[in-house]
């Protein structure tokens, strides 16, 4: 629910920086709600004709419609039969759809690491590269990087980080009650408004972006955050960065699917 008002919250803010506005179909949906009410209502006016027919047939009638009752107990068998097998089948569907989210961006954890390192395909990637650190570092420059860039005009992205490492923030941002993270934007988003905001509850930086009518194609450095590393922190210590890309659009509107491997920082 938290990560939810935080990126309700960047992607609000960042279409007010932008002025853009987004469709909704509420109205669509409403009109939907009333025709199916409508629908529910007639079915039920006649049903309730129907039991009253039924009521008036003859004594014949209802011994044909008790054998042919007998019929459709055995039909109902079979079919129930079926189902069951279908309805295995469905399950394992279910179940193989939940290796990506519904926005479209792929939630498989690749370690990233000198021993397993991510090998960058031809699909759209948005990560950390792997990096060092020494103890008691402060403000660590963190870069959140494009690879096979789809094209995009606007988005929301939230990084998590190792609790151990404190993202560097700002004043609070009133409108929201939280506070802003300090962001540098790469050359990808050159132009582009923005706006960054910190959740204490997952240690979570999420951001909003929007180009207006300008489209990035380029690859290599989204944002830069800042963290600072604990001054206990042990040599051989790895700090997990995990990314969530909530979308990536471009000119049409559509979200792009994003590959997020998992990165490391590694104390020297």
């Amino acid at each position: 629910m938290n990560k939810l008002k935080l990126t309700a919250c960047i992607l609000a803010m960042a279409a007010l920086l932008c002025g853009c506005n987004k469709n909704t179909d509420s109205s669509q949906t409403a009109g939907s709600a009333g025709a199916a009410s409508s629908a529910s209502e007639s079915g039920a006016e006649s049903a309730s004709g129907t039991s009253a027919a039924d009521e008036s047939k003859s004594d014949d009638s209802k011994s044909d419609s008790q054998d042919e009752s007998s019929k459709d107990e055995s039909n109902a068998e079979k079919s129930d039969s079926k189902s069951g097998d279908s309805s295995g089948e469905s399950d394992d569907s279910a179940g193989s759809s939940e290796s990506t989210d519904s926005s479209g961006t792929d939630t498989a954890e690749d370690r990233w690491t000198a021993e397993h390192p991510y090998e960058i395909g031809s699909e759209a990637t948005i990560a950390v590269e792997p990096f060092s650190v020494k103890a008691g570092d402060k403000k660590v420059p963190v870069n959140v990087k494009i690879w096979n860039n789809p094209g995009f005009t606007s988005g929301g992205i939230q990084v998590y980080p190792d609790p151990a490492l404190s993202p560097v923030v700002g004043e609070i941002e009133e409108l929201v009650g939280k506070p802003k993270v300090e962001i540098k934007l790469g050359t990808t988003m050159d132009g582009f408004m923005y706006s960054a905001l910190y959740g204490a509850e997952d240690n979570v930086v999420g951001i909003g972006f929007a180009g207006g009518s300008k489209q990035s194609l380029d690859n290599g450095i989204l944002f830069t955050f800042y963290v600072d590393v604990p001054a206990d922190a042990k040599s051989g210590t790895e700090y997990e960065i995990r990314c969530n890309v909530d979308a990536l659009s471009g000119n049409d509107r559509k979200s792009a699917k994003v590959t997020v491997p998992v990165s490391v920082i590694t104390v020297d």
